[in-house]
């Protein structure tokens, strides 16, 4: 079972993953397709934010930036039967 104490970030300056910096962003969505828990950190994010829009999502989390996150919600919600998550 993998716990979010074996994330590649463990450790890191939190703010490091909240940059406005296209070059760091793929840097950090790198270090995130090696992690062995980006899909769980993925999905935790996902619930957390749950309906928010787009400009209320920051950070990059599951290798995914906040527009990603967006989208990719938007796409679950609307292939979901019972609707939103």
């Amino acid at each position: 079972m993998t716990t979010m104490s074996q994330a590649r970030c463990l450790g890191d300056d939190t703010e490091t993953w909240f940059t406005e910096d296209p070059d760091a962003k793929r840097e950090l969505r790198r270090i995130c397709r090696a992690c062995p828990v980006r899909q769980a950190c993925l999905n935790e994010q996902l619930a957390f934010e749950g309906s928010s829009g787009r400009s209320n999502r920051y950070g990059v989390f599951g290798g995914l930036t906040p527009t990603q996150r967006w989208k990719l919600a938007r796409q679950l919600r609307d292939s979901t039967p019972d609707g939103p998550l």
